[in-house]
């Protein structure tokens, strides 16, 4: 029996890591950094002309990666590594990547929910969108300012922290790689059951999440390859041999107009981003 080879895809030939579409056309541009492809109309905001020099996906400049084959030039006070510090340690704003279909970034960063200053309008029910960085290990803390369209009528929203396997066509919390606080209720939510926490939370309300993770827990990443089968181009994601761990001691502490609800505690092990969606 003989094993075939998957055979290699150039980058350049690989489709929009946006829209997912074939890239036969002069509108494509390369990540300098990590080589993934966008049509420069899928990027928010929209590129009208290729840049001049080294380009980077907002997923890179948040990691603070640099073009390959280039070194960044190395801080030469305390001043400039304050900056540099500061910038690597601050860089996170929600993806125009891990968004889900029928969501859409504003020009200010902002995207399309019907709430927070994430703000906006959806129109396709459920949908969740995460950020662009993430932590293993450590502490994390965000806030959610609900702007406008969180009431206790028909405008609902979840917020909370999710892993990269987590399905972005469902409400944060939905499965066990994310966690959530719902604004219809105020309860935690986790593998779509709800726990009571405090009261529901609505326009002009800023929720805060207070993420901590003991060291240990292993970082499980999604990874993709791209392969071609019968002239076709299909994605492979490798799941993992052995289910998540339970991290010990581990916690998201929830918190109303700084009022402090309560917690979820003993997360799964993995790689948590902040998320938002829409929900019921």
């Amino acid at each position: 029996m003989q094993t075939a080879k998957t055979p290699f895809v150039p980058p350049e030939d690989l489709p929009c890591d946006v829209c997912k579409q074939s890239t036969d056309d002069d509108t494509m541009i390369l990540c300098d950094s990590c080589d993934r492809g966008f049509h420069m109309a899928c990027l928010n905001p929209v590129l009208n002309e290729l840049p001049i020099g080294d380009w980077l996906c907002d997923g890179c400049c948040a990691t603070g990666a640099s073009a390959k084959g280039f070194v960044r030039t190395i801080p030469t006070n305390k001043t400039e590594i304050q900056l540099v510090e500061h910038e690597r340690t601050t860089s996170c704003r929600l993806s125009s990547v891990d968004i889900a279909a029928g969501l859409a970034l504003k020009d200010d960063g902002r995207v399309a929910l019907g709430n927070l200053p994430i703000s906006g309008y959806n129109p396709g029910g459920y949908r969740s969108v995460r950020a662009t960085r993430g932590i293993s290990a450590g502490s994390y803390y965000w806030e959610a300012l609900c702007v406008h369209g969180i009431n206790g009528n028909s405008g609902h929203c979840r917020v909370g922290f999710a892993q990269q396997w987590s399905d972005l066509e469902l409400p944060v919390g939905a499965d066990e790689l994310s966690y959530a606080l719902s604004s219809s209720a105020g309860c935690g939510v986790h593998l779509g059951v709800r726990t009571p926490l405090g009261t529901p939370f609505s326009d002009g309300d800023v929720v805060g999440m207070q993420l901590y993770l003991p060291p240990g827990g292993r970082e499980r990443k999604r990874t993709r390859e791209a392969v071609y089968w019968g002239n076709k181009l299909f994605w492979i994601e490798e799941g993992f041999a052995d289910e998540p761990k339970v991290v010990k001691g581990s916690f998201i502490a929830w918190s109303v107009n700084g009022r402090n609800i309560g917690k979820t505690r003993n997360l799964l092990e993995g790689t948590y981003f902040p998320a938002c969606g829409s929900s019921v």
